[in-house]
């Protein structure tokens, strides 16, 4: 396999795997918290805003901008 593959494959598990919490959490009827759930917790704070937005900047700059 080439790297582009080995990159695909991991992003594709990473998608997979973000989506299989997202219908477990849905399915746990509130004993787990939602992504969105967990995003408000998180921008409640400024602290918390500028981190998100901070790990968001690195994510793209280190994985789409080509």
């Amino acid at each position: 396999m080439t790297i582009r593959q080995w990159t695909m494959l991991i992003w594709g598990l990473l998608g997979l795997g973000v989506f299989v919490c997202l219908i477990v959490a849905t399915l746990s009827k509130g004993r787990l918290s939602t992504l969105g759930t967990l995003v408000s917790r998180i921008t409640a704070t400024r602290l918390g805003q500028g981190l998100l937005m901070l790990a968001w900047m690195w994510l793209g700059w280190h994985a789409f901008a080509r």
